[in-house]
């Protein structure tokens, strides 16, 4: 048993991407794999005939996709996969690489079993935002690692209230708040100050962002809660909320954020020997000596 068809996703500025994907069109063939592009993907790839669609039809034609570039490319792609069942696989040619995990050097050795279906599998819930705005029009959209209320283009505070399950938490005057999943708990809310979250917790964080009052924490909440976020009427500046921090809206005095776990999961492969605290180790320099 293998996978057989294949979508190759991949970022459009990194030379080395495209090297990457050339590459594994090459050695694909070679194994008989009915292999397909992200639309975007094909305009840089040379000389290739392979088939190619946008991004929102691409799970029609795959079983699994592979995703080449940083951690940015996957959470775009999860976004839309994780809704459609189709399993990513990550080939790192980023900086960080905590969801990209398997290295160029050694792609072959690390993805064919992969591809035989001989892997460790992860499955990892993401956030559904959607923004409401008082005069009734609404948008929104998911989120792998965070959705982030900030301040916009103006570095100032924002005053909010947060609800939980229709409970009442809390007053806030801060620069802003992260929601976060496991996932984004070592991206921009480890930054702020955020626990470290095991990817198979049920849970989502809460973290404030330079908080007017210190005594505000971050707060651990169960993957099942419904977040409502009402920004203050009074409010002078238009804040932005962003999802996964590639997409943006821009926020009015009086708007709702409603925020809870999204139906669909990501599936996420990785090699056999895939261990989640060695990739801790080696991306946060824990395997530093002491003295």
């Amino acid at each position: 048993m293998f996978f057989k068809r294949i979508a190759l996703l991949g970022t459009h500025t990194n030379p080395q991407v495209a090297d990457t994907l050339n590459q594994l069109i090459t050695w694909l063939s070679q194994y008989k794999r009915e292999l397909v592009l992200e639309q975007q993907t094909a305009t840089f790839i040379k000389n290739t005939t392979l088939a190619n669609h946008q991004l929102e039809a691409l799970h029609e034609h795959c079983e699994v996709a592979i995703v080449v570039g940083g951690d940015g490319n996957l959470l775009a792609a999860a976004r839309h996969f994780s809704i459609h069942n189709i399993p990513l696989i990550g080939i790192n040619r980023g900086s960080l690489g905590f969801l990209t995990d398997i290295t160029p050097q050694n792609l072959t050795d690390e993805l064919l079993p992969v591809l035989e279906k001989k892997y460790t599998e992860e499955k990892r819930f993401l956030l559904e935002g959607t923004l409401r705005h008082q005069v009734g029009e609404s948008r929104g959209s998911n989120a792998l690692n965070d959705i982030v209320l900030s301040p916009g283009d103006l570095a100032r505070m924002i005053e909010f209230e947060v609800f939980i399950d229709s409970h009442f938490v809390c007053n806030q005057r801060a620069d802003g708040l992260i929601i976060s999943t496991p996932t984004g708990s070592t991206a921009y809310a480890l930054s702020g100050g955020g626990p470290i979250l095991h990817p198979s917790m049920q849970s989502i964080a809460l973290v404030p962002m330079f908080p007017h009052n210190l005594t505000s924490r971050p707060l651990v909440v169960p993957d099942s809660s419904h977040i409502v976020i009402k920004l203050a009427p009074h409010l002078k500046t238009y804040p932005t909320v962003s999802f996964d921090s590639q997409l943006h809206f821009e926020v009015q005095p009086g708007d709702e954020i409603h925020i809870q776990k999204q139906t669909g999961r990501l599936r996420l492969l990785h090699p056999k020997h895939y261990d989640y605290y060695a990739v801790l180790r080696s991306k946060l320099n824990w395997e530093q000596q002491l003295y």
